[in-house]
């Protein structure tokens, strides 16, 4: 599912003659802190809510790619650069938010 988000979603927009996503995503505060890796970015499966004016992620659960409760739950990708091993709260990352209307948009038909 993460993967048809960060690829396939985009590449049929561009199809369908469709505005881009932006690349850059959204800027949200750690709620928690969050694992990252050396190795890879990791693209956490998060819930931002707005607090105080700024959006703050927490993570919806465990991680592992066949765990879908934690993708039901969430409503973006918390995108944690592969030079972090970890996140601490508050800091500020880039998100891609699931349900924002420049990233899903009604089928065109």
């Amino acid at each position: 599912m993460v993967t048809f988000e960060l690829f396939v979603r985009p590449a049929i927009r561009r199809m369908l003659g469709r505005p881009g996503v932006p690349a850059h995503g959204r800027r949200v505060r750690g709620g928690a802190d969050h694992p990252g890796t050396k190795l890879r970015i990791t693209c956490g499966r998060s819930s931002p809510l707005r607090r105080d004016g700024a959006l703050v992620a927490r993570l919806t659960g465990p991680q592992g790619s066949g765990i879908l409760t934690s993708m039901a739950r969430a409503n973006a990708l918390l995108i944690v650069p592969e030079d972090r091993p970890a996140v601490a709260v508050g800091e500020v990352l880039q998100a891609l938010v699931l349900d924002d209307p420049h990233h899903v948009a009604e089928a065109p038909f």
